[in-house]
């Protein structure tokens, strides 16, 4: 069986030879998908401006007509992949190399252009958020404080991106501002806030990571001054992160990117607050277009407990920027 197997592809690529058609074949079989395919044979990055499912729609000039919707490849379809070699089957992933003889596997030639090593790819962006703290003391009475629009930069930058791991860092600032209320006056009310992150993400299947980070934040507590006054610190806090991330083409043309996470806190002391124990949970939604703009909302609940006081704060807002 296996002799017919790869008499055959012998003959389909002496034809693509004869008729000047050289490159590596896929010939897609139900169920299959463009972007399971490249992942299983390590042709990676997938997406973003030098994913190579965008490439390999360009090496085959009738998928860019699909790509405007609907799915990109079919049974039956005979993907070209810009060398030598011809997949018979995508289940074991069959590799006949056409040249002097014909071997078996799953490794593509180091030749090939479409895996080149894996390059630094960078997104910057701005952020419009609303934030809103709670403080709750020990006897029980609660204090609310809100902040009006807050805007934000961020500067992410990938530096390894291979067909199993991302490490991938994060720097961002925000001006908050709080707003005036009629039982209080704050002391401070306008913070300029950063951060500060590395994110690794592991791969567990074509679609879907395993995401590890280790941040530090600068948050706000607040603590009662002379009545009716509220003093406001600023300090950094360090905290893991893990969670669970995807990532799916919908059309080429836009990408859909949930991210789930969990934060737990380092405790931590300073002036006017402590607190023993801290956690959070973390939701967004990255939608790109175009393999380049995107735009990201988001909501975060985060918890502290201490001695004397808990916090609360819930951030909600929007982000959109450009990956390059």
């Amino acid at each position: 069986m296996k002799f017919v197997t790869y008499i055959s592809i012998a003959c389909l690529c002496y034809a693509n030879q004869a008729s000047g058609q050289t490159g590596q074949k896929i010939i897609i079989k139900k169920n299959d998908t463009l972007s399971n395919l490249l992942w299983n044979l390590e042709i990676t990055p997938l997406y973003g401006k030098k994913g190579k499912i965008l490439k390999i729609i360009n090496l085959n000039p009738y998928l860019k007509k699909r790509s405007k919707g609907g799915h990109l490849v079919r049974p039956g379809d005979v993907i070209n992949l810009g060398e030598y070699v011809t997949i018979e089957s995508t289940n074991n992933f069959e590799i006949a190399q056409v040249n002097s003889e014909i071997q078996k596997t799953r490794t593509i030639s180091s030749e090939n252009t479409l895996s080149e090593s894996p390059e630094k790819e960078y997104a910057l962006g701005l952020t419009q958020t609303f934030h809103a703290y709670e403080v709750i003391e020990k006897n029980g009475e609660k204090g609310t404080i809100a902040s009006g629009l807050t805007p934000g930069i961020f500067l992410e930058a990938n530096f390894l991106d291979s067909s199993r791991s991302k490490l991938k860092f994060k720097l961002a600032y925000q001006y908050l501002s709080l707003l005036k209320a009629k039982d209080y006056e704050l002391k401070d009310k306008n913070f300029l806030m950063t951060s500060l992150g590395a994110d690794y993400s592991y791969r567990i299947t074509p679609n879907s990571f395993l995401n590890f980070a280790v941040n530090s934040h600068e948050h706000l507590f607040f603590a009662k001054g002379n009545s009716p006054r509220i003093e406001v610190y600023k300090t950094s806090l360090r905290s893991f992160q893990f969670g669970f991330s995807g990532k799916w083409e919908i059309d080429n043309r836009h990408v859909i990117q949930p991210i789930l996470s969990y934060s737990h806190y380092l405790g931590s002391s300073n002036q006017g607050f402590s607190f023993e124990k801290g956690y959070g949970l973390e939701v967004k939604l990255r939608l790109n277009k175009s393999q380049s703009f995107f735009i990201e909302p988001f909501y975060s609940n985060y918890k502290l407990e201490g001695n004397q006081r808990s916090y609360s704060w819930d951030q909600i807002g929007i982000g959109f920027g450009k990956e390059f």
